[in-house]
């Protein structure tokens, strides 16, 4: 007796679409929803025998709960919406808390850092990752890159303890690159227009703290990977300013990856005065306590340019290279057996509470692994190319015979 269908909605949005617009034309489908079943289902077949997403992996790390309820914010707002496709650089002055929040869940959010008062000073993910590892959490500091090699801010809370300083940010190179994108939501580009509003450029961006990226490293070959955004609602991260930072948050734009489980939803960005117990276990007095922490005053050559001290731009409009993402409804129809075991995934896994984001997470692997282009220098087409394993795997499920080899 046949299996039952079921019919599963899968949210995708509009540079997803364009993906799948070109499988199509590929032969992989004739719509949309005949090609998110058919990669889901090949991805099914493809890793039948692979472990969980979570098998084997550290448990997240519980947030420090003590004084955190008990804050008042900075200002009449109660946060900035950041939609997807934006981000925002916000003024943390010395003594208060930056606090990055999950709205929906799942969300990768990319974080650069500047000194307000001498923008040369910023954030150096490799001078964190020495002195705290691969992954820093509560209780570990963002430090400034040398000459002047301080302690900007430190994490004084993380609901999840899945962050990453080893990934640089994305970039519309890689996209385009990888994907054939000519325009696609990318972190460099989403900062370098969030911090043009205080008169910097895209050279001044630089490699991020990774907010809720879940890495992993190969202990053979020392390769990185990516898995599954632990992150749920409500999920977040809290960061007290040692002097006054300018900090720049970017809602991860890498739809196309496990990063953000192959979606991309608002972050609640915040900022508050830190509470006596925070300052008294977090102190934010001077740290500049050694001979070789030099600043412009130590230099041959000091001026880079001639205004230090950041300012916003009164007259600035952002103009984000990709928004509004807009998102859409597609329509798949499942077997029973295929639906429970998307629900049983939703349920155990961390790629979405419904059966849709499950299909959405497992077709978008199978896209990374198959039409994904790995090295740049290689690749000079920026057309799909689909595997002669992946058009005779459609054509059975035509039932017609394998493709002639091109």
């Amino acid at each position: 007796m046949p299996d039952a269908r079921r019919a599963v909605s899968v949210t995708i949005n509009q540079q997803q679409a364009q993906l799948l617009d070109r499988l199509i034309a590929e032969g992989l489908g004739s719509d949309h929803a005949e090609v998110l079943a058919h990669g889901f289902r090949s991805y099914r077949a493809e890793h039948s025998d692979r472990p969980s997403a979570r098998e084997g992996q550290d448990q997240p790390v519980p947030a420090e709960s003590a004084g955190l309820q008990a804050y008042r914010r900075v200002g009449s707002e109660a946060g900035i919406l950041l939609e997807p496709g934006t981000g925002k650089a916000v003024e943390v002055r010395r003594g208060h808390v930056l606090r990055v929040e999950q709205v929906e869940g799942g969300q990768c959010a990319d974080f650069n850092a500047f000194n307000l008062n001498d923008y040369r000073e910023a954030f150096n993910s490799g001078r964190t990752r020495v002195q705290y590892g691969l992954f820093p959490t509560t209780g570990d500091v963002l430090w400034s890159a040398p000459p002047r090699e301080r302690p900007m801010l430190t994490i004084i809370a993380d609901s999840v303890g899945s962050n990453d300083v080893s990934f640089p940010r994305c970039t519309a190179v890689l996209f385009e690159s990888a994907w054939g994108y000519e325009v696609h939501t990318n972190c460099q580009d989403t900062l370098a227009e969030a911090l043009r509003e205080y008169g910097l450029t895209p050279d001044d961006v630089h490699d991020s703290f990774n907010m809720w990226m879940n890495t992993t490293v190969d202990p053979r070959t020392g390769r990185l990977g990516i898995e599954a955004n632990l992150a749920k609602a409500g999920d977040y991260i809290e960061m007290l300013a040692h002097f006054d930072i300018l900090a720049a948050i970017s809602v991860c734009g890498a739809d196309l990856s496990r990063t953000s489980n192959f979606a991309l939803h608002p972050l609640l960005v915040s900022i508050r005065e830190a509470t006596g117990e925070e300052l008294q276990r977090w102190p934010t007095e001077e740290t500049r306590r050694f001979k070789n922490q030099r600043t412009p005053a130590d230099f041959r050559v000091r001026d880079i340019r001639s205004e230090r001290t950041l300012s916003r731009d009164p007259t600035y409009v952002p103009r984000w290279p990709v928004y509004p993402v807009v998102t859409q409804e597609v329509v798949v129809e499942l077997a029973d057996s295929e639906y429970a075991m998307a629900r049983q995934l939703a349920e155990r896994e961390s790629f979405g509470p419904a059966a849709g984001d499950v299909l959405r997470y497992l077709f978008f692997s199978w896209c990374v692994e198959h039409f994904m282009h790995s090295d740049a220098l290689t690749s000079e087409t920026r057309l799909l190319a689909v595997p002669d394993a992946t058009r005779n795997a459609r054509a059975a499920e035509q039932g017609v015979g394998p493709a002639e080899p091109g």
